[in-house]
């Protein structure tokens, strides 16, 4: 039977222990996007000149909420899933227009969003009409947004059909 040296046996620990440290670094202590929140199936998306429908920049002169003091949501997913979508509706008021154009960043920067395009079909039998055709559900609409200085595209849910009030998700103020 062998025996390994003190200095040997504490070379063995310290090396197994710093491979440890190391490897317990490389783990995240939270999931990534794609596992809580799997990429939508895109449906239907409108584009032109290579660009989602609708888009835009929260500084542009374009109509925003002005009336409306949005308030920020307690629930750090609203807004980031399908199944905690933005409410805006209803559909036909444009609200989902002057909410993109209100959202700013978190220290107050100005935003660029483009539609990806709908996703999540819903059935809910309380949306009766849209425009005069019969309904009885939605689709929800997926944005890309960028926030000015950031390098990161986040991915936000909105609801056209349902009535909100719409909230900022966390992460987000408003002009």
């Amino acid at each position: 039977m062998r025996t390994l040296s003190m200095n040997a046996q504490a070379s063995r620990l310290s090396i197994l222990a710093l491979t440890a440290l190391v490897l317990s670094g490389c783990q995240t202590t939270q999931p990534s996007p794609s596992a809580s929140n799997p990429e939508p199936v895109i449906v239907s998306a409108l584009r032109q000149g290579g660009k989602g429908i609708p888009y835009g920049r929260s500084d542009s002169t374009a109509p925003y909420l002005r009336v409306i003091k949005l308030q920020t949501a307690t629930d750090p997913g609203y807004g980031y899933s399908a199944a905690k979508p933005i409410k805006t509706g209803p559909r036909d008021n444009r609200l989902h227009l002057l909410y993109l154009n209100s959202l700013r960043g978190p220290k107050g920067e100005p935003v660029t969003y483009e539609r990806r395009g709908a996703c999540c079909e819903y059935e809910d039998k309380s949306i009766t009409s849209i425009g005069g055709l019969p309904s009885g559900g939605g689709l929800l609409d997926v944005y890309d947004v960028q926030v000015d200085g950031g390098g990161k595209t986040i991915t936000i849910y909105v609801d056209m059909y349902r009535m909100g009030p719409p909230q900022l998700p966390v992460g987000f103020t408003g002009r």
